[in-house]
């Protein structure tokens, strides 16, 4: 007797509702590094964007962007009042605050994000770049939960100090490049 598989396949037809899907997100405007015990840094233009069919960014929960666990850096929470953006400009405050020993940026929401609004951020800096910390990613949290709802597509990094060298040791160098050697610079 011999035995036979029977394969079905099922083909089905998108809606333009789920075509439409598209999670919650966040876009740094490009890739920023830091170098160990640098000076506050403006971040680089954020772009949030609601999910395009069911939002859940809202007044109850806010918005939140977080510095990752462990990543060597804060918010310079000298900044109280971000540049706002977008769609979505008139369904937030300008006013900002700070939580978790300033690694996540408060963004108070007044109104609920409608389906894909979007949000624009500046005007903000990171600072306290103590330690070198990996490529990492800023992280978006819609509610009061802590969980995260999508990581930035841009990455963050701290990087360790460029050596600082002596003054006559780069001047000799300085001068070998030029021409003029170290003989020429002593006898000066």
């Amino acid at each position: 007797m011999r035995a036979y598989a029977l394969s079905m396949v099922v083909v089905g037809i998108l809606s333009s509702a789920s075509s439409a899907l598209a999670a919650s997100s966040i876009s740094s405007a490009s890739n920023q590094s830091f170098p160990v015990a640098g000076i506050t840094t403006a971040v680089a233009t954020i772009t949030v964007v609601d999910d395009g069919v069911a939002p859940v960014i809202t007044a109850a929960g806010d918005l939140r962007i977080r510095i990752p666990a462990g990543f060597n850096m804060t918010w310079d929470t000298a900044d109280t009042t971000a540049t706002i953006g977008g769609a979505a400009s008139s369904r937030v405050s300008t006013s900002t605050s700070y939580e978790d020993s300033d690694h996540t940026l408060v963004v108070d929401v007044t109104a609920d994000f409608g389906p894909g609004d979007s949000l624009t951020i500046s005007g903000l800096s990171f600072s306290n770049f103590s330690a070198p910390s990996a490529a990492d990613n800023l992280e978006l949290v819609v509610d009061g939960s802590g969980v995260t709802v999508a990581h930035d597509d841009k990455a963050i990094q701290v990087v360790g100090a460029v050596p600082m060298l002596p003054l006559g040791f780069v001047a000799a160098w300085v001068a070998i490049l030029l021409g003029g050697g170290i003989w020429r610079l002593r006898n000066a």
